[in-house]
């Protein structure tokens, strides 16, 4: 079990010199984290929690120490290595020091682990790194026969028999949380590595052992890993077996969706094992222990060659094995790389006291997701990270539960280390079925909560069209504070991209957001813009024809009057109006009108409808008639002015930081022209006024929100443009 040797290089100089050295007897991996003084590591560092203590007699001077995996020697006085640490790297193997009697030494390395928790890794094999097909990296569709190590061990897992290897895939029907996997097809496909799971003692032997996997069939014997010879230390999805025999369990064969399947071995209890399935506990105090007959490998998707009737069917996307029972909160650790990494939501019943399940931990024992806290907000829980210390660099994410809608994509890598950003919901419905800002079911009922750690910044919030789809989304709502909306924080316009709303947003730690269909604003709709009644009989009365007025907003439109103006204003008659003082939200109205011409000739006036639409308070539709034997009829002109405005952007959805344009077109329709012509538009909220230019000799001005443009004279049938830009 001797690691480390010592070499003085030569003779002594002095006599009656001596050094020697001896151990705490821990493990010889580099299980305890470790920050460095005198350098940043690109990954996680640790320590072998194995530690010497020397002691000199006489003058020894400098020796040389040899390792041979080691990246530093770490001396110190303190054996715990908390302060006052010599850091000397380690060149090619060896590191030259001069002891002082009493110091203390280990060793230092850069490694990456799951969770972090690097002590007692034995194999650890992942999909997105270390696939390979004849010595290339793995593509999509193509066999899998080697599949590497990255515990550091080399214990790499293969299969040379080209009929039982099983098939990289990297699809959207394949992948996990945009991952690929390895697919494994209802045969006798298994990887194998070179570990002994019963090695260490016979009878009760540690080991905690993490499987992430989907089935696609989950009945029958369902192997997942186990020793290559019959009768040796196995798990399967529906049973675990020792000694020949085997126990069924439920949980572990759920289909359609990617299980975190960890199997922990006590070392001094033949009935110390469990079996969690996304961090709860299924199986407790199992007797899951070594028949031990002698094997020194360990199948993947499936349980050895000698028990072929226990085939996996389904995907397998990241294996780790570690030769002793993890604590609790390391499992918990391990349990949050997973879980993060492949969308998956770790279940919050009780278990252990001395943990809280449900919790994701970071390898620093950060808590990104308290479950607790959030428990509110506990479902379909995902994220997106970098951690170093675990080689996490999950850029998008979403739950893999399948009523999850929303995906965050950071768009490349974190810049930072140590940095998450978590986010759950309160399963409530994703229909349009909440009030905001004094609207009606103008809102998603479901709210999601983020929790932030580190720095994130601003990331892709992209959501399927499919989400409210006849009404259509428009806005995405974040608020610091309040899960309500009651007031309005902060809202950040969508943009449509093929079949779905993308939004950039910088969320905080702790804010609320959802999906509004509008700002809660009326919006009037006047059809048709104009009413030609041809020619009428003088004395006789033409057949009624109507105007239809919609509100397309999301809440009351109030009609404060609804008359007729101009010359002939007595020649034309409302003969109905279902309108009332106000049209609700999405509902319509009619006036219904008639030509009565007294006199021979042509005849004008104009509908006016007036509301408290922002932007189109006044409508005016134009009518015409005559009689006939006059010029009037369907080539009748005003003989007045008649403005109406029409209004169209750049973009049907603004994306935030982006300018975008949006013209209003001024259009006299009649036949004289209109003085002093005044045009105000109030800008939409949450923008930032860029300029507004107009046409035909206008100017315009921007005051508090509010543009105003105006001009001398509007010829008749001329019309005018303003160009207004804003920034979102």
């Amino acid at each position: 079990g001797s690691v480390v040797t010592v070499d003085n290089g030569g003779p002594f100089a002095a006599d009656k010199s001596y050094l020697l050295w001896g151990n705490n007897g821990q493990a010889a991996s580099y299980g305890a984290g470790y920050t460095p003084n005198s350098f940043i590591p690109a990954a996680g560092y640790f320590r072998m929690n194995r530690v010497w203590k020397v002691a000199e007699t006489g003058t020894v001077g400098a020796v040389n120490v040899m390792h041979p995996t080691a990246d530093h020697l770490l001396v110190s006085s303190d054996p715990t290595f908390a302060g006052g640490v010599t850091e000397v790297a380690l060149s090619g193997g060896s590191a030259t020091v001069d002891f002082t009697n009493g110091q203390y030494f280990t060793f230092g390395k850069e490694l990456t682990a799951p969770g972090g928790v690097a002590g007692n890794l034995q194999f650890w094999a992942k999909a997105n790194a270390g696939a390979e097909d004849n010595g290339a990296a793995a593509a999509d569709g193509s066999l899998v026969d080697l599949w590497r190590d990255q515990s550091g061990n080399d214990r790499h897992a293969s299969q040379g028999n080209i009929a039982k290897q099983p098939t990289f895939v990297d699809g959207a029907w394949a992948n996990f949380n945009f991952n690929p996997t390895i697919d494994y097809p209802e045969s006798q496909d298994e990887l194998v590595t070179p570990l002994d799971i019963n090695a260490i003692t016979a009878g009760f032997d540690p080991l905690t052992a993490f499987i992430v996997y989907e089935l696609d069939t989950g009945t029958g014997a369902i192997g997942l890993w186990g020793n290559d010879t019959f009768g040796d230390r196995w798990v399967g999805a529906t049973h675990y077996g020792n000694g020949g025999g085997n126990a069924p369990y439920s949980g572990g064969n759920t289909t359609g969706t990617p299980l975190v399947h960890t199997t922990r071995f006590e070392h001094a209890s033949a009935t110390g094992a469990s079996i969690y399935v996304n961090g709860e506990r299924l199986v407790n105090n199992a007797a899951i222990n070594d028949h031990n007959t002698g094997a020194t490998s360990t199948a993947i998707g499936g349980v050895g060659p000698n028990r072929a009737d226990w085939t996996f069917d389904g995907r397998i996307a990241e294996v780790a094995f570690y030769d002793t029972e993890l604590t609790p909160t390391q499992r918990q650790q391990v349990e949050t790389y997973l879980a993060l990494k492949y969308g998956v939501t770790l279940d919050t019943t009780d278990n252990d006291g001395t943990i809280v399940e449900g919790d994701y931990v970071a390898p620093d024992g950060t808590q990104v997701w308290d479950s607790a806290a959030n428990s509110a907000y506990h479902n379909d829980v995902a994220g997106i990270g970098r951690d170093d210390a675990e080689a996490l660099d999950q850029q998008k994410s979403k739950s893999v539960n399948s009523d999850s809608v929303v995906t965050i994509d950071s768009g490349g890598p974190l810049a930072a280390d140590k940095s998450y950003l978590l986010w759950g919901n309160n399963n409530a419905a994703t229909t349009l079925s909440a009030n905001y800002d004094g609207g009606t079911n103008n809102r998603l009922a479901r709210v999601w909560k983020v929790a932030e750690t580190g720095t994130v910044g601003p990331v892709k919030l992209i959501l399927p069209r499919s989400v409210a789809p006849g009404t259509g989304l428009r806005s995405l709502l974040v608020h610091a504070g309040d899960p309500t909306f009651g007031t309005v924080d902060r809202a950040y316009a969508l943009t449509v991209s093929g079949g779905n709303y993308e939004v950039m947003v910088d969320f905080n730690d702790g804010d609320y957001f959802t999906f509004a269909s509008t700002t809660a604003a009326p919006e009037i709709d006047v059809a048709p813009g104009s009413i030609d009644f041809g020619t009428v009989e003088t004395g006789s009365t033409s057949p009624a024809q109507a105007v239809t007025i919609q509100n397309l907003g999301d809440v009351s439109l109030s009609i404060s009057a609804i008359s007729l103006s101009g010359a002939d204003a007595g020649q034309f008659a409302i003969s109905s109006n279902d309108c009332g003082a106000s049209v609700s939200a999405g509902a319509s109205c009619t006036v219904q009108l008639t030509f009565s011409p007294t006199a021979s000739g042509s005849r004008s006036a104009l509908l006016v409808i007036s509301s408290d639409d922002s932007d189109e308070g006044t409508i005016n539709v134009a009518l015409i008639g005559a009689t006939p034997g006059s010029s009037g009829g369907g080539t009748g002109t005003l003989d007045q002015y008649n403005l109406a405005v029409t209004k169209s952007a750049s973009v049907s959805v603004a994306t935030v930081g982006v300018p975008f344009t949006y013209t209003i077109t001024v259009l006299n329709k009649g036949t004289i022209a209109a003085s002093n012509v005044v045009m105000t538009d109030q800008l939409p909220a949450g923008v930032t006024f860029g300029s507004a230019n107009a046409t035909d000799g206008g100017s315009c001005n921007e005051s508090s929100g509010t543009v105003t443009c105006s001009w001398a004279s509007l010829t008749g049938g001329a019309s005018a443009t303003v160009t207004i830009t804003v920034t979102p």
